[in-house]
This record gives C-alpha cells, structure tokens and sequence, in this order.
C-alpha cells in the first residue's frame, strides 16, 4: 500500500509545473483508490495513505516557497514548505477518511468525488487557504475539458477529473458493463459540450482595444535597493514611449509594485504619464504601493491625463503583505517585523474605469480564487480582466506557471479576455475559452502587444458558483442519513 498511495502522490505531481505532464491528472488517484479497496484499508488506514499521497504531491508543487531563503533563514523556510503542504495535505485525508468511514457498499465509490471537491473548496477559504493543487488545474492543456469552468468552475473541473479516475477504479475491482457505458457517454457529453463552447465563442465579434503589457524583468533585489527605483521608472517610461510609437495601443499594462516606492507622491513620474496618456489618447495601469490616512495599500491604479483611479487589494498575502500572528513570530525571532511594514486590506471587488472600457483588476494572489473573479462578474459585469502580479520573489521557480494556469481559469469562468502582466513573466494575453494568444517567457525584458475584445454577458458559473457542489453535498447526506434513520427506529 506505502508504494500504490506514493505513486498516485508522484503521478498527481507530475500532472503540474515543474514536469507539466498534463495527461496523467485522470489516472493520478487510480494506484491510491484501488489500493483501498483492494486491500479493504480501514477508515485510519485511508486517513493515512490518502495524507502521504496528498503530502507527496503538494511539497513539489509548492517548491514554489523554498526561493524565499534568499530573505528568511532555510530552516524557517523548510518548515514553513513542510507544514504548508502537510496543511493542505490534511484536507483530503480528511475527506476521504469521512466518505471511508460511511461507506457501506462497492457503488459507494461514486460519491468519493464529491468528498474530495469538499476537501478542495475547503482548503481554499482562510488566510492561509490555497487552490494550488488541485486536481483539475492541469487540465487548462486540454481545451475541451477546461470550457466546463464556465458552467461548473476549476472545482467542477477538478470533480470531473476524479471522476474518471473513481470510473477507472470502479472498472478494475470489477467490471460492470453499464457502468462502463454511462462513463464513456458521459465523457462523450462532455467533449462535445466543449467542443461546442470553443466554437461558440470564436463566432461572437465585439469592439476590441490595444493592450500593451511592459515586462520589466528587474530582481526583487533589484527593486528593493532605495537607489533603483528612478531607473527602474525610466526604463518602464522607455519601454512604453517605444511601444505608444511603434504600436499605438489604447491600454499600457504595469505589472504589481513596479517599484516599491509610493510612485503617486512623485509628481514628475505622474506628470510625465499624463502628457503621455493626453498626448496619444491612452490610459495606463500599474502597480504601486500606496499610502492614505496613514494606511499602506497593494494598490493598481488606472491612469490618464482625465483621472486617476485606484483599486485596493483585498484578498492579502499572509506572512507577504501583512503578519498573522505579530507577537509570537517576534517572540521567535523569525523574522524582524515592523508594523508600518503591512499592508491593509481593500474594500473588495472594484472595477476600474475609462470612458471606453471597464476592467475587473486582479492583484497577484487574488487570481488563485474564483470567487474574488466571480465577485466582480456579480457586482457589475467588466470588459475584461487585468491580472497584475510579481513573481520576482519566486525567481524561476514553478511559481510563474502555476499563476498563468490560474488565469487561464480566471479567462474562462468569466468568459472574458485576460491581461497578465509581471514583472519577470510569465506575462500573457489569454482568450474567454482559456487559450493563450501570446505569451512572454521567465526571466526577459519584453514588451507584448495585442488586441483584446471587450466582453458582455455572463457565465453559468457567475450564477451557479459551486451551488453543484453544495448539492451534492446535500444529495450524499441525504443518501447517508436515510441509510441510518432505519437503524435508529
């Protein structure tokens, strides 16, 4: 059982960044549940095997952490990746350790994948909640399956995935004519649901806009040394008056914290956009820190020679952007904390807006949840989404990846055209179906220019969110209490 709940671990790695082996994300679970119920594992038994596969998988796909030595000592650095995976590891031997403790009979197995998108949601909400992982992620290679998120989102996705790994499972303990057919036409529904989708959405024609994303490529080292921040301005306002003569576009992108300067009190850097923005009618977005009422914001301000506009992160980086936990990290000595150092909170999902467009704007770790993008399309439907981020502290670690996977999510789930820009890439230009138009690669200065269409409307899943999930839910407790109440008569 040590080598069958390893290698599901090992092939449900394998399925994301670094290997990116896409494909094997069905068959991942197959060595894990078939060991399982094959060798009849108890209720602890699965709590365990499932923690050691989940825990194999998540410490590879969040070697992203282990770049972070450069500025907090290795140890803390390993523990902190070790107890982060060992974290979100518990969430899924969670949850099949409940659907093992109730399971009764072999056709049982069915209801496993609703047990295990529980474990996935759950593990999302919190500070410290994450959607790194999951299962249905790496499925963004795969066109056809990934159009589902408009309707069902990642973790309708990720149900899917489990479900046909929960089929082949079935299949091999036993083989059962009808439940092989009921499979393989429920995959052929969904592929040509897919199908369908992709084309649907190629024959809709709106108005579109320029965009030009400016990758700036400086280290965080870079960015933090007090003496770089005016050439840092420079090279962007180059890179950009470039692009304004070469390209005419009506959007320049920024990415997050271009410097971490407070780049609004510098009136000549803000003069000098807007002469450039009145002078070739366009706007520009990028990120600063920012500072009001003695509170620091992560802040992405939309500027143009008419207004300036700012949006507030909301959704904050624990341990990044602000401290949980002050007096006892200080107490350890961690790391040295300053107060004035973190970040507050936004007041949530705010569109930004020009005369021509409006744009849901996403900063760094807010493009990882669907429900900060499923916020914006409930508020007041944007033209598109703008993701600003910085990857730098990651060097060129997974991390930059596994970011543009969450955006081509992001793209379909709202059904809107997606602007990621960085700052050492990877940045992009994806389409409402998930597809990359144009991409920058890790660790060059570059500049992308494309045209993006703006969207209306909205998605299934602006309206469902994960109310199927929460159905199923009630359909299994169901299914589980009128099996009991028998007993208790």
């Amino acid at each position: 059982m040590l080598g069958l709940s390893l290698l599901s671990g090992c092939l449900w790695a394998l399925a994301f960044p670094l290997w990116s082996f896409w494909f094997v994300a069905p068959l991942a679970l197959i060595p894990l549940l078939y060991g399982i119920l094959a060798y009849s594992q108890s209720s602890k038994q699965v709590f365990f095997w499932t923690f050691l596969t989940a825990l194999t998988a998540m410490i590879p796909i969040f070697s992203w952490i282990l770049p972070l030595k450069t500025w907090v000592p290795l140890p803390y650095i390993i523990l902190l990746w070790v107890v982060f995976s060992a974290y979100q590891a518990l969430f899924y031997s969670s949850g099949l350790f409940l659907w093992r403790l109730l399971y009764t009979k072999r056709s049982d197995i069915f209801f496993l994948p609703v047990f295990w998108c529980a474990a996935e949601l759950l593990r999302s909400f919190g500070p410290v909640g994450s959607t790194g992982g999951v299962l249905g992620i790496p499925m963004v290679s795969c066109l056809p399956v990934l159009q589902l998120a408009s309707v069902f989102g990642m973790f309708g996705v990720s149900f899917l995935v489990v479900c046909v790994n929960v089929w082949f499972v079935y299949l091999l303990t036993g083989f059962h004519k009808k439940v092989f057919f009921w499979g393989a036409g429920l995959a052929l529904v969904m592929s040509l649901f897919g199908f369908f989708h992709l084309n649907a959405i190629k024959k809709e024609d709106f108005s579109s806009i320029k965009v030009a994303i400016i990758q700036g490529n400086h280290s965080q080292q870079e960015k933090l040394n007090i003496f770089s921040g005016q050439s840092i301005k420079k090279l962007y306002l180059s890179l950009s008056e470039s692009v304004i003569h070469d390209y005419k576009p009506d959007l320049i992108v920024w990415p997050e914290t271009f410097t971490p300067d407070i780049n609004l009190y510098d009136s000549g850097f803000v003069k000098t956009l807007q002469h450039l923005s009145e002078k070739n009618n366009l706007s520009f977005l990028f990120g600063t820190p920012t500072l009001r009422n003695g509170q620091f914001f992560n802040s992405a301000v939309l500027l143009s020679n008419k207004k300036t506009v700012l949006y507030d992160k909301w959704k904050l980086m624990p341990f990044g952007e602000y401290w949980p936990m002050r007096a006892l990290l200080q107490k350890m000595g961690v790391v040295q904390v300053d107060g004035t150092s973190d970040f507050s909170p936004g007041s949530g999902a705010t569109l930004l807006k020009e005369s021509h467009f409006s744009i849901a704007p996403l900063i760094c770790l807010e493009s990882v949840y669907p429900a900060v993008t499923r916020a914006y399309m409930e508020k007041n439907a944007p033209d598109f989404l703008v993701i600003i981020s910085n990857n730098a502290w990651f060097f060129n670690s997974n991390a930059a990846d596994q970011h543009h996977q969450f955006a081509q999510f992001r793209a379909v789930e709202s059904g809107r055209y997606v602007v990621h820009a960085t700052n050492t890439g990877i940045s992009a230009l994806i389409s409402p179906i998930g597809k990359t138009l144009a991409k920058t690669h890790q660790d060059e200065r570059a500049v992308l220019v494309g045209r993006i269409e703006k969207k209306t409307g909205s998605t299934g899943y602006t309206f469902l969110g994960e109310s199927w999930l929460y159905l199923g839910i009630l359909v299994v407790a169901g299914v589980y209490l009128k099996r009991l109440l028998p007993n208790r008569v």
